[in-house]
């Protein structure tokens, strides 16, 4: 049995009157209780390099919440400094929260937009506490350096030991610098690098210094 509803008090005050989904509210189906549908978290697909502009389309377009996480991360220039630049955190993919099947037609007309993460013919919702998560660090988020670790054999992409290779075997200022030992000239040298100049090029059990190699013999 269908029923008209008034418009709730959590709609979000960008529907106006006219708008499609404010329209089709009149005609959803109550469960058992009275209610009308809980909204939840969804994944949805979005062109790449496009995951921010799709979830802000989303949001203006419909008045749904939508999330497209981010993340800060510093790429070495070839003048020695460091540029911060912001990339999804999960490339291709954002969220938004909705009632299916209710809404599925206003998402997927969404420009950006090209579906709803589907298993077969079961749709996922992504819990509340996940989305949370991702809005915590995202809003604590500092640029930072792709993921490196100790041991790893890596490259110095800018400054004045550009193309030089070494082992990474500590870090300093909260991971802002890196100390690297370098075989330079016959020696073993170790310097501090900032890290943001530094590519990871495979694990140290790959690569090893000569002068280590020798000492092993």
């Amino acid at each position: 049995m269908k029923r008209a509803l008034s418009t709730p008090d959590s709609a979000p005050a960008s529907l106006a009157a006219g708008s499609p989904r404010l329209q089709s509210w009149a005609s959803v189906s109550l469960d058992p209780t009275g209610a009308p549908p809980a909204p939840h978290w969804y994944c949805l697909r979005a062109r790449q390099k496009r995951e921010h502009f799709a979830a802000q389309q989303l949001a203006e377009r419909t008045g749904l919440e939508a999330f497209s996480p981010r993340l800060a991360l510093l790429r070495p220039r070839r003048d020695g400094t460091s540029a911060s630049i912001v990339e999804a955190l999960f490339p291709g993919y954002v969220f938004a929260r909705f009632c299916l099947p209710e809404d599925a037609r206003f998402v997927g007309s969404t420009p950006d937009i090209t579906g709803i993460v589907r298993f077969g013919t079961h749709t996922p919702p992504v819990p509340d506490a996940l989305i949370a998560l991702l809005r915590e660090h995202a809003s604590a988020a500092r640029p930072c350096t792709p993921l490196l670790a100790h041991g790893d054999w890596v490259k110095v992409l800018a400054g004045s030991l550009l193309g030089s290779e070494g082992r990474l075997v500590a870090f300093e200022s909260a991971q802002s610098r890196a100390w690297v030992l370098l075989s330079l000239l016959g020696q073993e040298l170790r310097v501090s690098v900032p890290a943001a100049n530094l590519r990871r090029t495979g694990p140290a059990c790959i690569h090893f210094p000569p002068q280590l190699l020798a000492s092993c013999g």
